[in-house]
């Protein structure tokens, strides 16, 4: 565990190392990570130097971890080799095993740099990954002295997608922090959206502090993570996909002014003891508590909606469940369109319909090309822990779409199992720890992103929803292609605010009033 610097503010450092600078990416190639993969383990005579030349040390913790920059020699790709020694506590390489493995299969997402593979020998793990080619957020912060706000809202942006990526994933990443933040040319990677902003985009790395979690997960033993990041809460031991927003928050405040939002006495003093809840950390948990954050410095007062945001994702609440963080997200990512602030839990929803030549399935595409499709997502209030109901607002000839619009999909039905439906498991079902993005691409899938299956690419022929269309679809699709295509709108709504930047990749979330 470390702490955060001292010394010089991160924009006066960012003046002494020269100012403002480019950020300069070079194309990596293209990496896959997908699949049903496992830890390979080296035979006796086998050494990792057969396959890979390590060129040079970039991180040493004495024994225990060493990062190297290597060369995959068969293919001459650059790489990252992170070594880590084979001395666990009891019971420990279990869990280290199973964490790595799970990473291995973690389905890909641009702004996630996945594992290319994990290998074992008698002494050591060899963790395996693409080598990055636009450094660090950490020194991007340090030499840009006026990041644009355009710029800000997309780095933001794509560290929340991949923050929900693994969250929807069940994972908590407990050590988000600018050094674990990485950018990269993902151009040519084929769930990445075809942008400039490809070409510098943001990667989360580093999954070595990555715990499974549930809302009954046991408290942590030790603070695992880098004090100025992690959440006052995480000090007693308890993690959560709300902690690692806390530390998005703190990378949010040093985005928007260079500096650490708390100052460096919070976390001066030695680190004697690092258990949870130790007298160590309790202090800092109460300096935490009574400090004051400036977010009356600039440029704050220029940027309301901003600060708002921040100032919810860093305020100590001790007291609040995962329920009321994930209602106030709800209604900060609204913020800026909402006229009425007593109906956040009430969203309309726009779906661009897929291009023929892209959406295929089993042969057949699927006859929705340039069609503009609304619908209305309905919160409860107890939400997350149960799911929104969404109803389209446009006529829809579907399988998975009741006659009055409502859509019946596992994701958007209550968690658990049902005793009288055993077409579902609980996983397929909803689960507190999914988001609006989930629900969003299971319904309409982002231009691109062949790779997850949506009720548009693929509907389910044994829904209750709508029989006669499932019928329709199995026995004539001339016929139903027909009838789903009649009055399939083509034109954008009008009045609606068609380019709003903070947008999942297509998929345009606008207020039921605006």
């Amino acid at each position: 565990m470390a702490a955060s610097g001292g010394g010089k503010s991160l924009a006066e450092r960012r003046q002494a190392a020269g100012g403002f600078s480019s950020l300069k990416v070079e194309k990596a190639p293209q990496v896959n990570v997908a699949g049903n993969r496992k830890i390979r383990i080296l035979k006796p005579e086998e050494k990792l130097q057969d396959e890979y030349d390590l060129q040079k040390c970039l991180h040493d913790v004495g024994s225990q971890t060493q990062v190297w920059k290597a060369v995959f020699k068969p293919s001459g790709e650059d790489v990252i080799v992170k070594m880590r020694a084979r001395n666990f506590a009891v019971g420990g390489e279990a869990v280290w095993q199973s964490l790595l493995t799970r990473m291995l299969n973690l389905e890909g997402h641009h702004n996630v740099l996945g594992l290319k593979e994990v290998i074992q020998d008698e002494k050591n793990y060899y963790i395996v990954m693409t080598r990055c080619s636009g450094g660090e957020l950490f020194d991007f912060l340090q030499t840009e002295t006026d990041v644009p706000e355009r710029e800000c809202k997309r780095i933001m942006r794509e560290i929340l997608e991949a923050v929900d990526h693994i969250h929807s994933r069940g994972l908590i990443h407990r050590d988000i922090k600018p050094e674990n933040i990485m950018f990269h040319d993902t151009s040519n990677e084929p769930n990445s959206p075809k942008t400039p902003a490809s070409k510098k985009a943001v990667k989360l790395i580093d999954f070595d502090t990555c715990l499974e979690y549930e809302p009954k997960s046991p408290r942590a033993k030790h603070v695992v993570g880098t004090l100025g990041y992690l959440a006052p809460e995480a000090l007693q031991g308890d993690y959560s996909p709300a902690s690692d927003l806390w530390s998005v928050g703190v990378i949010l405040y040093i985005l928007m002014t260079g500096d650490m939002p708390f100052d460096q006495e919070v976390f001066g003093e030695q680190l004697r003891d690092t258990r949870c809840g130790s007298a160590t950390m309790n202090s800092i948990y109460y300096k935490l508590q009574h400090a004051k954050i400036d977010f009356e410095c600039e440029p704050w007062p220029s940027f309301p909606q901003a600060r708002d945001l921040c100032q919810q994702l860093l305020a100590f609440q001790p007291e609040a469940t995962m329920a009321h963080v994930a209602r106030e997200l709800l209604k900060k990512e609204l913020v800026s369109l909402m006229k009425d602030d007593s109906d956040f839990f009430t969203w309309r929803v726009v779906f661009e319909g897929p291009a023929d030549s892209l959406w295929q399935t089993q042969g057949v595409a699927v006859e929705y090309e340039g069609g503009i499709f609304t619908a209305i997502l309905k919160f409860p209030p107890d939400f997350p822990n149960n799911p929104p109901e969404m109803k389209f607002e446009t006529e829809m000839w579907h399988p998975n779409i009741y006659p009055d619009g409502r859509v019946c999909i596992s994701i958007l039905h209550p968690p658990g199992t049902d005793r009288f439906n055993d077409q579902e498991t609980a996983d397929e079902r909803w689960r507190p720890i999914l988001g609006v993005h989930s629900i969003l691409i299971s319904v309409g899938t982002p231009s691109g992103d062949l790779e997850v299956i949506s009720m548009l690419v693929d509907p389910n022929l044994n829904s209750p929803a709508n029989i006669d269309a499932a019928v329709n679809m199995k026995n004539d699709y001339d016929a139903w292609k027909k009838k789903a295509t009649t009055n399939r709108p083509s034109e954008q709504p009008e009045g609606q605010p068609w380019d709003y930047p903070w947008d999942y990749h297509g998929l345009i979330m606008i207020n039921e009033y605006e």
